[in-house]
Order: C-alpha cells, then structure tokens, then sequence
C-alpha cells in the first residue's frame, strides 16, 4: 500500500509537468524503483508496473555536455531482469489490453455499437496496446526478436491484419537500424 502510494505521489508530481531530476534524485529514484520492480514482478501488480515505466519514460536528470542532453530514468532502470521476460511483457499487454477494454465499457459509449464496430474497436485497442509496449520495449532495450514475438502473438490471438502487422514491424526495424548504427559508431570509435 505504501508503495502504491509513493508510486501515485511521484506520478501527480510528473503530471505537473516536473520532470528534471538532480543528479542525488535521479540516483535515489532509481534505486527506488528498481527495488519496486522487483517487489510488483512477484506480486504481478501490472498497474503498479505501468506507473513505473510512465515515471521512467518521462523523468530525466540533464548532462548538458553530454550529446544527448535529457537521461531518462528508463536508462537507470534497464538492467532489471523485468524487462528481459518475455512472459512478463506478454502479461503486461495482455493486462492492458483488458484494462483498456474495461475503461471503454465504463464510459457505456458503445452501447449501439454492431458486432463488426465492436471488432474493430478491439482491433483499435489492440494495436494501441502493441504500438505503445513495443515503444516501452525499444526504451528498455528489450531483445528485438522478442517484439516481434509479442507482435506475431498478439496478431494472431486478436486475427488483426497486415495494416497492423506492418507499421509494428517497420518501428522494430527502425529500431534494429538505429541501433546497428549505433554499434558501427561506436566499433569506428574504438
């Protein structure tokens, strides 16, 4: 409960629009919720989870020497074991996937809705839900043959077609480029 608190806390705090962290912040905070991490993964507290990837994915300390300025909180985190199950990512958007349905039936706006608007509505939330974990996915760093597991997955569980499969696949493979890219430099550098 404590932690849900602290966890609510930080993320009022972000919504404000605070998101600089000093150095001594930065380090505390990681520290912090890279020992929830470890505490929701056992208790599966997926609700808990996405609150620490929102607070990760737009908290940063600054480097102003540095080329790339902002350092999210999400680089602190990415040596978690978390992120490397695959099983925990297909929960988690799994998990998503229903706490979305669930939110759109509570605000009853798709009560006169047809069999085949309601299909596409899922479809819609489904490809909401990948788009965003594969952008979560990409941010800590998570093996790209497990993206394209989850995409693959999630495609045929829900029967979407190519007009989803494509766009997820292309941002993986963006990722995969800028990445090779990356270690190129970094080979031409040493």
């Amino acid at each position: 409960k404590t932690r849900k608190m602290m966890l609510n806390s930080m993320n009022q705090t972000r919504t404000k629009g605070i998101f600089t962290l000093n150095e001594n912040s930065y380090k505390t905070i990681g520290d912090i919720l890279i020992e929830c991490l470890t505490v929701l993964q056992l208790e599966r507290d997926f609700e808990s989870i996405r609150l620490v990837i929102n607070l990760s994915t737009t908290l940063y300390k600054t480097v102003p020497e540095a080329k790339m300025p902002r350092v999210f909180l999400n680089s602190y985190l990415e040596g978690h074991t978390i992120w490397r199950n695959e099983d925990f990512w297909k929960d988690l958007i799994k998990y998503n996937i229903i706490e979305e349905m669930h939110n759109q039936k509570n605000y009853n706006i798709y009560s006169n809705e047809t069999a085949e608007e309601k299909d596409n509505r899922i479809q819609k939330i489904v490809e909401n839900q990948l788009t965003s974990s594969i952008y979560n996915m990409i941010s800590f760093d998570v093996d790209t043959s497990v993206m394209k597991r989850m995409v693959g997955l999630f495609i045929e569980d829900y029967e979407l077609d190519d007009k989803v499969n494509e766009p997820l696949m292309k941002m993986i493979k963006d990722h995969e480029k800028r990445k090779e890219e990356k270690e190129n430099l970094w080979h031409k550098i040493i």
